[in-house]
């Protein structure tokens, strides 16, 4: 009984900041199509600071979609996406966000760092800043040891890891996650999972798309279940 108790108030107090609080991501009716299929329809939803929301379901179920439309990377043709109250194109939008796509962007013929480096650069940070930075986010993830291999010899998995590191470049209060575990094995798995919680404590916000059960029982305050849009 005392545990349902603390748990009821640990529910109120989040219920209580979200009424309180803006949403730092606000999506209202988004639909896109492509030709004459539907591949998502009249998706609605908020995420707050300190939360983690994921979106679940299977292949082809739209939940990159989803995430390219927040991310800004494509335009919905119905309803609006808002990030801090701005358009995802806004550049004082995009700068408080951070995205993870389900295909790594980096470039195999550069190292883990000078990859970093690069995207670090598209922040505005260069010299001993950007290298600490770079080096930081790397420990993070796993992959010090590994700075200074090229990436075409890195695992599937130490491509995602690489991946969700440069996501983390800009320090955003919001983070895009689609697919981020895949091709991780189970350690590794629970490893980015603990990052994650550990990134949503510190008052951020993170929407994670995945067809893992477990992943979205492990990390989510609140699930999505999509399917075929």
């Amino acid at each position: 009984m005392l545990y349902a108790e603390k748990r009821d108030i640990i529910l109120l107090d989040s219920l209580v900041k979200r009424v309180m609080a803006p949403p730092i991501l606000s999506v209202k009716n988004i639909s896109k199509r492509y030709g004459g299929r539907i591949a998502i329809e009249n998706i609605c939803f908020d995420v707050f600071r300190g939360e983690v929301l994921a979106l679940l379901g299977p292949n082809g179920a739209g939940k990159t979609t989803v995430l390219r439309i927040v991310s800004g990377i494509a335009r919905p043709d119905d309803g609006h996406v808002r990030i801090n109250g701005l358009d995802p194109l806004d550049p004082r939008a995009r700068s408080l966000m951070g995205y993870c796509p389900q295909e790594p962007v980096v470039y195999d013929d550069l190292t883990g760092l000078e990859n970093m480096l690069f995207y670090a650069g598209l922040y505005g940070l260069s010299g001993s800043e950007a290298k600490r930075r770079c080096m930081d986010l790397l420990e993070f993830v796993g992959l010090s040891d590994y700075a200074g291999r090229l990436v075409k010899t890195y695992s599937g998995g130490m491509r995602r890891r690489l991946s969700f590191a440069i996501a983390l470049i800009g320090d955003p209060m919001l983070l895009i996650l689609d697919e981020p575990t895949t091709g991780m094995d189970p350690q590794a798995r629970r490893e980015i999972w603990a990052k994650i919680l550990g990134i949503v404590r510190e008052g951020r916000a993170v929407i994670v798309a995945t067809h893992y059960m477990e992943e979205a029982e492990q990390l989510a305050d609140r699930v999505i279940i999509m399917d075929r849009g």
